[in-house]
């Protein structure tokens, strides 16, 4: 199954796809086959810890991504998650943080972990949160920018491990910009501005992270602000004006950066989300200048 789920061929085929509220990456149908079966899951968190060349991490770890996919995927999370797949992806993170492809197939491997918006799920974000995946994944995007793969899997593990408004997730959002999560997502935007898949994923979790009311939220709106991320936002939507994942997630993002934002904020956010409004306006209408 190994050697099935690194197929560099069936990697390229990969689709993003949307499940109940969370990022995640889809497989190719032959790959779903060969991967969902909890006991492989449980196989190859084994293989994680015996084996320790960085080819064979990074092909466990993409290994485990793919089997969180798809039929059965709900008990292979649950089963990986059990034996410490969290804890064994973040540790392969942290101690192979020059390699490339570890990072990348591991912010993958813990974007799919943490799908769901279930009780069971949302116990799997904290676990994750608590091995320590939030700092992991900043820090892979920032030893990586010019890797578009590990900035938008990044983005995509982000989302995922920080999304909820209970207590709990509004909990990981605050661990995550404490971290520099928002200053990493906004740096991706601007390193990879033609790569409508970082684009989209980094516009969703930021309007994950600023979802919420009170000084925290705020406050985060506003750091985000200052990284520049409504600028970010803004060009995102005008470069991929006919993407719709790119828009939705930019307008939301926009949005809810107004959300009892400072007036100056506001202000800034409607400014660019009239112009991005406009410049769609005027390009769908070309044909007839």
């Amino acid at each position: 199954a190994e050697d099935e789920c690194a197929d560099v061929t069936a990697l390229k085929q990969a689709r993003h796809k949307k499940e109940r509220g969370t990022t995640m990456v889809e497989c190719p149908p032959a790959v779903h086959d060969a991967a969902h079966d909890a006991v492989q899951a449980v196989a190859l968190i084994v293989a994680l810890h015996a084996e320790p060349r960085v080819e064979a991490v990074q092909a466990n770890c993409e290994a485990l991504s793919l089997a969180c996919v798809g039929s059965g995927a709900l008990a292979c999370r649950e089963a990986a998650a059990a034996v410490g797949a969290m804890e064994a992806v973040v540790s392969a993170m942290q101690t192979r943080s020059e390699a490339e492809g570890v990072q990348a197939m591991g912010c993958k491997a813990i974007a799919n972990l943490c799908a769901g918006t279930d009780e069971a799920a949302r116990a799997r974000k904290q676990r994750a949160v608590e091995a320590g995946a939030v700092e992991a994944c900043v820090a892979a995007m920032r030893a990586h920018p010019h890797a578009e793969g590990v900035q938008a899997r990044g983005c995509a593990a982000l989302r995922n491990v920080c999304a909820g408004t209970d207590s709990d997730g509004l909990a990981r959002k605050e661990r995550a910009a404490e971290a520099g999560a928002l200053e990493v997502i906004v740096a991706a935007m601007r390193f990879h501005a033609h790569e409508a898949r970082v684009q989209e994923r980094a516009c969703d979790v930021l309007a994950s992270m600023f979802n919420g009311y009170g000084a925290a939220p705020r406050a985060r709106r506003r750091r985000a602000s200052e990284a520049g991320a409504i600028a970010a936002v803004t060009a995102a939507m005008r470069v991929h004006s006919q993407h719709d994942g790119v828009r939705e997630h930019g307008m939301r993002a926009l949005d809810r950066i107004t959300q009892t934002a400072e007036p100056e904020v506001c202000a800034i956010a409607s400014e660019q989300l009239a112009f991005a409004t406009t410049t769609r306006t005027l390009e769908e209408h070309e044909d007839y200048v």
